[in-house]
């Protein structure tokens, strides 16, 4: 019986598909149908939303006429069409629901819903989740994958590593043969309790920054449900810093459209650039270098998802942004036609990527950065290069006297 249900509830995940004022109107059916307790709902529209109208006031669920609390409500976009994702942190209890969508929600032109959606559904006793003979595949499309990006440079592992935390209570539970001791993996249990008791709070406040989340479901991890602050309290770890200097080192996505922020490991090839509502992955041919005490970095590849562009062509580099052409070789560098001394001429290198050898022109960042009209920080403690299109924050990461500072190597 129990399958049956979990069949049914698998092909009633429902798209509600809307559309606003003065547009062609696609009506979402009213349904009265069995779902599981830990029921995620998408509703996908047809044009960008004003994010301010997204709320618990506008999407949310009743039962006998009284909102259901704890309810999460989270915005997404897509190449055309935006998501609208409503999670309860408690499982809905045995009875008939209904899903409602306000047509208090605007589009980013400002123009409202064309009228308000609803939907039934019910959740029965019988069709509690049957999650401990699922397989992992079953898991993750019935109630998320919830994707976990993290930079790790210990235990000898290096580089960026996706996780799923889905996969990762699988395996803690399912295949170590521990089923009988497997809490059901909802929203609330694997971003709350299972992160915090397996790995990852010990992990981050010990081993920063050789261990740190770059992302959780595609948000920087410091916009995302997984920060919590208090756990950056005022504690001096063992190597020098203080936690609090961590939390204000943490990325964010930036508020304007067109801002980026890349945050560089200076002992890493792989980094991210955080934008407004996404983060992308990029990766330099090799990692920075020092010469006579300048940063060098790839600048072609540094700024690849930004609106910077760059183009190397024989060994020259070309560089444009918000009206600045900067020219750099090896033997000469001019912006917009005027050549400019740089601290350390570039360098040219032919390195090997994957099974080919290319070019590769390296540049004193810090002057590239400052041509380019943009802002830098630079901690040494942390090894971490950071740029953005806006102004940074001057932050403090020094350490106490006599403490180990550089524990990367860079300085």
């Amino acid at each position: 019986m129990k399958k049956a249900f979990y069949t049914l509830s698998m092909m009633i995940t429902i798209l509600i598909a809307v559309t606003f004022m003065g547009s062609e109107h696609s009506e979402a059916e009213e349904l009265t149908d069995i779902v599981d307790e830990n029921k995620e709902w998408t509703i996908t529209f047809n044009t960008f939303l004003d994010p301010a109208t997204v709320n618990n006031n506008t999407v949310y669920v009743t039962k006998n006429g009284e909102i259901v609390g704890d309810t999460e409500v989270e915005y997404k976009e897509n190449a055309a069409t935006s998501q609208v994702i409503l999670r309860n942190n408690n499982s809905y209890a045995e009875g008939e629901y209904t899903l409602h969508v306000s047509n208090d929600i605007k589009g980013v032109n400002g123009v409202s819903l064309k009228e308000r959606v609803s939907m039934v559904f019910k959740v029965k006793e019988d069709n509690k989740s049957d999650y401990k003979n699922m397989s992992l595949s079953q898991l993750k499309e019935e109630k998320g994958e919830y994707e976990i990006v993290t930079r790790r440079d210990f235990h000898g592992e290096h580089g960026i590593v996706r996780q799923s935390l889905m996969g990762e209570w699988y395996k803690e539970f399912i295949e170590s043969g521990r089923v009988d001791e497997a809490p059901e993996p909802t929203f609330e249990y694997l971003t709350g309790d299972f992160i915090e008791d397996y790995w990852f709070t010990r992990n981050y406040q010990g081993n920063y920054p050789k261990y740190e989340v770059i992302s959780f479901e595609g948000k920087a991890y410091k916009d995302s449900v997984l920060y919590k602050p208090e756990t950056f309290n005022n504690f001096e770890l063992d190597w020098g810093v203080n936690q609090t200097q961590i939390k204000e080192w943490l990325p964010t996505h930036p508020e304007k459209e067109d801002g980026f922020f890349i945050d560089v490991a200076l002992y890493s090839t792989e980094f991210p650039t955080y934008k407004q509502k996404d983060i992308h992955i990029s990766s330099l041919a090799s990692a920075a270098y020092k010469v006579d005490g300048t940063l060098m970095m790839d600048i072609n590849g540094l700024f690849e998802n930004t609106l910077v562009d760059t183009q190397l062509v024989d060994g020259n580099l070309k560089i444009t942004h918000k009206g600045k052409s900067i020219q750099l070789s090896t033997g000469t560098t001019a912006v917009n036609g005027v050549e400019q001394q740089l601290s350390v001429e570039p360098q040219l290198k032919d390195i090997e990527v994957g099974k080919e050898t290319k070019q590769v022109l390296y540049a004193p960042i810090e002057d590239v950065v400052c041509l380019l009209g943009l802002d830098s920080r630079h901690s040494k403690t942390f090894g971490h290069y950071q740029i953005a299109n806006y102004d940074l924050e001057e932050i403090d990461t020094t350490v106490n006297e006599g403490k180990k500072q550089h524990i990367l190597g860079w300085d």
